[in-house]
């Protein structure tokens, strides 16, 4: 019986000792704050809340993903290039 006992209070301290180490876990930093790019077919609208340097690259990653769906200013202008 005195078995059982130990193996029970070793349970019970090694619950305290994880509800312990989670306390002092510090909360997880955020990611830069909130960003939407989106394409309505003839532009790209962002709206960003910059925090940190990550967040700018993460935006320029995302405009430069989607760098391929506007038409070149070029192309727009010119009248010849129009069919």
């Amino acid at each position: 019986m005195a078995t059982i006992g130990a193996s029970a209070g070793a349970g019970r301290l090694e619950e305290e000792t994880k509800v312990q180490t989670q306390q002092e876990t510090p909360a997880p930093r955020p990611q830069g704050g909130p960003m939407r790019v989106s394409f309505d077919g003839n532009r790209l609208e962002v709206s960003a809340s910059l925090l940190d340097t990550e967040a700018v690259d993460r935006l320029i990653k995302a405009l430069e993903a989607n760098k391929g769906l506007l038409v070149p200013e070029q192309t727009k202008d010119d009248p010849s290039a129009q069919s």
